[in-house]
């Protein structure tokens, strides 16, 4: 296990444009701070200036209790009980830009670890520092498998890019023909090489990425199923409600009774 603490809660939060980011310096030794983007753009921190790709991330070190930084898109920022070093030797790299190459699940993963911020109980900060743990794997697994699938598979940089752009926008209507045009490669060469990259086809890759952003929609918005299910780019609302059951066992309408039940009992067993 990396982290080092596992009894206070793990600062965590999202900024956007020049701010300051307000640390936790209860041990000297652990200065590290893991920022996470979905989207591309710029960020100006530690007197350097960093080009982001979409669904990145980034380990910067920090001194002060509060981290100055400049971003022209959202960022999300986690406060680690780790040490560089640690971080060294578990083969990151501190101070380079990665991409992510299971953006859903560390998507996922750091709105737990946000939501469990919230309300800082026992068991949410236990939750945080199991997610924690759980990102950095996922994390170190990707820089491993990345490195050996771009030495493996043609094209991979560009397969990766185009998976976080459709993960960036899922409503998009994707056509594979297009796709292939712009690789300068067959349809057949294009399913057999996405495959082997990803475990999936390119296909169903658009599917569950509406799935994640019908899920999101549900969870925090009141909107009509139907409004969901076009703003998420599916067909028809038969269409949408069929993959969502297929692919979560329930239906769009008994998901979001789920989470309202689930975010109510929260609420109940936070301290007043």
């Amino acid at each position: 296990m990396l982290l080092t603490e596992s009894s206070i809660p793990i600062p965590c939060g999202r900024i956007q444009g020049a701010g300051q980011i307000r640390l936790n310096r209860s041990d000297p030794e652990i200065r590290c701070l893991l920022m996470l983007f979905d989207t591309k753009g710029t960020l100006r921190a530690n007197g350097r200036s960093y080009h982001i790709p979409a669904y990145a991330y980034l380990f910067l070190p920090f001194e002060e209790s509060f981290f100055p930084v400049q971003c022209t898109m959202p960022l999300q920022w986690i406060q680690l009980s780790v040490r560089p070093e640690a971080l060294r030797t578990a083969g990151f790299r501190i101070g380079e830009v990665r991409t992510l190459a299971q953006p859903l699940a560390i998507t996922e993963i750091c709105g737990l670890l946000l939501s469990c911020q919230e309300t800082q109980t026992e068991l949410n900060i236990r939750t945080q520092h199991c997610a924690a743990e759980l990102l950095l794997c996922l994390l170190q697994r990707d820089a491993a498998v990345s490195a050996d699938k771009a030495a493996q598979i043609p094209h991979y940089d560009r397969l990766s890019a185009l998976r976080r752009e459709i993960y960036r926008n899922p409503a998009r209507s994707w056509s594979i023909d297009e796709i292939c045009e712009d690789l300068c490669i067959s349809r057949p060469y294009f399913h057999k090489i996405y495959l082997s990259a990803f475990g999936i086809s390119c296909t169903q890759d658009v599917i569950e990425s509406r799935i994640a952003c019908a899920k999101e929609l549900l969870e925090r918005t009141e909107d009509a199923v139907a409004e969901i299910s076009q703003r998420c780019g599916f067909e028809s609302d038969v269409y949408f409600m069929r993959q969502f059951k297929r692919r979560t066992g329930m239906t769009p309408t008994a998901y979001r009774r789920i989470c309202r039940q689930e975010r109510a009992i929260v609420q109940q067993d936070d301290p007043i």
